[in-house]
């Protein structure tokens, strides 16, 4: 299971100066939906850089199994998935029509 997913406590800071309003508003907009699910929390440390630290709550820590799992079963069938992909996007290539400049029969 990627750390990310599995351990506790995410901190976030460090992020150059003008980095940063760009990297807070894309984290506050991939968090948010998290917070209000109640699957973890989020600290704010109001420290230069500014420290965000997120923790999965007890909620949080019971989808330890079902995101094993899942991860588990991505590993599986890689190939598979990349194959069905790959086969998607030569089927889409090939239904496309070349645009013909007006005029042109």
């Amino acid at each position: 299971m990627p750390p990310k997913l599995i351990n506790t406590t995410h901190p976030w800071n460090g992020a150059p100066p003008k980095l940063i309003d760009k990297r807070r508003h894309l984290l506050l907009d991939k968090a948010t939906p998290w917070n209000a699910t109640a699957w973890s929390t989020r600290t704010v440390y109001p420290t230069i850089p500014p420290k965000v630290v997120y923790e999965r709550t007890e909620l949080g820590h019971s989808l330890t199994g079902l995101l094993t799992a899942i991860q588990d079963w991505s590993e599986e069938h890689q190939d598979e998935v990349l194959a069905a992909r790959r086969a998607y996007d030569r089927r889409a290539a090939a239904e496309v029509e070349p645009v013909r400049p007006a005029g042109d029969s």
